[in-house]
């Protein structure tokens, strides 16, 4: 069976928790000067001239053009303000190239001020995010690479894990019913006890990196693809349980919505609060309803579910009413997303040709299928059909 789908990457960088920030920076530019090593170029590492400090100055050896290296260890999204930086230093040295290495994405300013570089014949602006850096230690030789006509084509997603104190790990996420149940471990150094599924797994819980899926190893994998079965009971399936409501006026449990009365300015304080994340006018994603056990919060809950059915909201609002006890573990969150996705295809609110997908559990609004989603959320505009394929990285995902 061959794979109709594109293999995602991403790269988690982990870094010892009793690290400061400058041992932090210094990993990172470390790590930076590696790649660029491998590309021919000389480092002078923490070059400190008058009023400002450059992370790192590159000389490449066949040329003798220098290179201005700013290093960016963050998780946020990066402003202008560093972009601006960079063009500042580097113009003040009379500098032509300039390489920006960040661990984390780029905000909107910080992609539009690169994009307006790219017509500057004055200087070289490169950019070395996150996909860039997996390219660069893959084209380096600096990180291994299993063969992927013997990766699972099942697997829909590998995370390239880098830490100071362990060779570099693949871990390759498995899926069964549209989301990832497994970890497969490829370690490029091959070594037996850094591959250890145990090990890893314990070493991924200390980063909360990943919960919820167990570790296998990927060759034993590859020779016995049946030769461990997931522990059920460390590792359970998710069961995703609506909110159920009562059958009469007098049962105890959440009443139904027909016989729920009041409430009133809550309800609209939240239908409010939709509305404007539907117009896009908060950045606001998350709201909670707070008080003690039976006063109402479930049956307040499952009676919105059943107003925006009306012909009012039905093609605007969208709820999915669970009950967060039935939840067993990490992944949760993630069966609960994609039942809800389902319903909502199903009932004609989302308009997708195939099935919800989530193919990375560290990061499952980064998915491409979750990504098109939104996009349509966004725009409400029919979606073009998701064969796996497409780049996405122009999507938004604001709502």
């Amino acid at each position: 069976m061959s794979r109709t789908t594109i293999l995602e990457k991403s790269i988690s960088i982990l870094i010892p928790p009793t690290w400061d920030k400058e041992e932090k920076g210094q990993y990172f530019e470390g790590l930076s000067a590696k790649i660029l090593r491998r590309q021919s170029y000389d480092i002078i590492e923490r070059i400190r001239f008058t009023g400002m400090e450059i992370d790192l100055l590159a000389k490449h050896k066949p040329s003798g053009d220098q290179i201005y290296v700013e290093c960016k260890f963050h998780s946020t999204a990066l402003s202008s303000n560093v972009i601006d930086l960079c063009v500042g230093q580097a113009f003040r040295k009379r500098i032509k190239k300039i390489a920006l290495f960040s661990a984390g994405p780029l905000g909107k300013e910080a992609k539009g001020a690169i994009e307006e570089l790219k017509d500057d014949e004055r200087i070289s602006f490169s950019h070395y995010g996150p996909i860039e850096l997996i390219e660069a230690l893959l084209d380096s030789n600096t990180v291994d690479f299993p063969d992927e006509n013997i990766i699972p084509v099942t697997v829909s997603h590998a995370t390239l894990i880098v830490h100071p104190e362990n060779p570099f790990i693949w871990l390759f996420q498995d899926q069964k019913d549209g989301k990832p149940y497994r970890l497969l471990c490829f370690a490029t150094t091959g070594n037996d006890e850094i591959s250890n599924p145990e090990r890893i797994r314990a070493f991924l819980d200390s980063f909360e990196l990943l919960e919820g899926l167990p570790v296998f190893d990927f060759m034993e994998n590859k020779k016995k693809p049946a030769l461990k079965k997931v522990d059920e009971e460390k590792f359970p399936d998710e069961f995703v349980s609506k909110i159920i409501t009562a059958d009469a006026l007098l049962d105890y449990r959440p009443c139904r919505p027909e016989d729920f009365v009041g409430r009133v300015d809550i309800q609209k304080e939240l239908w409010d609060f939709l509305e404007k994340v539907r117009e896009d006018e908060t950045s606001t994603r998350l709201i909670s309803i707070t008080g003690g056990s039976g006063l109402g919060k479930s049956s307040l809950i499952a009676k919105l579910s059943e107003r925006f059915k009306n012909i009012k909201w039905k093609n605007k609002f969208f709820l999915f009413p669970v009950d967060v006890r039935s939840a067993r573990g990490p992944m949760f969150v993630a069966e609960a997303l994609l039942q809800a996705l389902k319903v909502a295809q199903e009932e004609g609110f989302i308009a997708l040709d195939n099935a919800p997908v989530i193919s990375d559990a560290n990061s499952i609004l980064s998915s491409p299928m979750i990504k098109l989603v939104l996009k349509w959320l966004f725009r409400r505009i029919p979606p073009p059909k998701y064969d796996g394929k497409r780049h996405l990285n122009m999507i938004h995902s604001a709502t």
